[in-house]
């Protein structure tokens, strides 16, 4: 293990690591600041997300790559939630006096590793000594055609509610880091390196996409967000949630409550959101509900239609 000891040639190391070159950029990292032209027609889109040691991740349980490549994921699916196309990210992370150069360029290697896969690249950031453990901020700026961004507020009522892929798969994948199981590989790799919905996100908006979240929290959550931005009801159609035979099997197998995990398992970075009702659903997503001009969320199963509480994650809400 070799001890950091100059941060400055740290970062020339770091910044070896990422994509710096892109259209419109004129000045990325190693300046003060960036410099970048956004396109004509465009607005900027801007997002940040924090993860922090201990309440986001352990080091005991994820690679270093992985972390560093989630940081960015995560981010970016929030660009997507707003149908956008990312132009790059800003990167502050505080790191504490044990962390080791090695692990450094283990981190980076995993973002510039998901630059690439998405496109984007390092527009700049910090690096400084942290008292307190590992903490990471992302903040990625992205673009979309002016008026066209896609935001939680415009469902209507009597619209079709729509979900890109299957959920639950990340909830069994950090129970699988938790417990130290390897399998499902499909599981852990859910939730170690989650996959933005950037290129969904744009045929849901060609679809006529009224509004859109991404699945961060829950699904549960996403749709409470959804429904009281946008001030309708939904109706979850219990019968047409996606449901995986593997899936279950593997929830069994950990002890898990399958629809609990699909309903209120948080970071599947999944899009939910809303289609006009004579809109075709896009092929490989999936229908599963309806908007009303009741409030709140109901989940309707054999008939009978119970609230649906927002059960996702939230990071001050009291343990019991």
């Amino acid at each position: 293990m070799t001890r950091i000891t100059d941060e400055f040639a740290l970062l020339e190391e770091l910044r070896a690591l990422c994509p710096l070159e892109a259209a419109g950029v004129r000045v990325a990292n190693g300046d003060d600041a960036a410099v970048w032209q956004p396109p004509f027609g465009t607005e900027l889109v801007a997002t940040t997300d924090m993860l922090v040691e201990n309440g986001h991740f352990r080091r005991t349980t994820a690679s270093w790559e992985d972390i560093g490549y989630k940081a960015v994921a995560v981010n970016y699916s929030d660009l997507a939630a707003m149908a956008a196309q990312p132009v790059g990210v800003l990167c502050a992370v505080a790191l504490p006096a044990d962390f080791s150069r090695e692990s450094a360029l283990s981190l980076y290697r995993g973002i510039g590793s998901a630059l690439r896969r998405y496109g984007g690249v390092l527009l700049g950031g910090d690096t400084v000594r942290s008292e307190a453990g590992v903490q990471i901020n992302v903040t990625a700026l992205g673009t979309v055609r002016t008026g066209a961004a896609v935001c939680r507020s415009g469902a209507r009522p009597g619209e079709k509610i729509v979900l890109s892929r299957p959920t639950g798969w990340a909830t069994l994948g950090l129970a699988c880091t938790e417990t130290g199981k390897r399998e499902p590989q499909w599981a852990l790799q859910a939730f170690l390196r989650p996959v933005p919905e950037l290129a969904a996100a744009q045929v849901l908006r060609a679809a006529g996409a009224t509004s859109l979240n991404d699945i961060s929290d829950g699904l549960s959550s996403e749709l409470a967000e959804i429904a009281t931005a946008s001030g309708v009801g939904m109706v979850i159609e219990a019968a047409r949630l996606p449901r995986e035979d593997e899936l279950a099997a593997a929830a069994a197998e950990l002890g898990i409550e399958a629809e609990a995990a699909v309903l209120h398992g948080g970071e599947d970075f999944a899009l939910v959101g809303t289609l006009p009702a004579q809109a075709a659903v896009p092929a490989g997503m999936y229908e599963i509900g309806y908007t009303t001009t009741e409030p709140g969320v109901r989940l309707l199963r054999d008939g009978v239609a119970e609230e649906l509480p927002a059960c996702g994650y939230n990071h001050f809400r009291r343990k019991a």
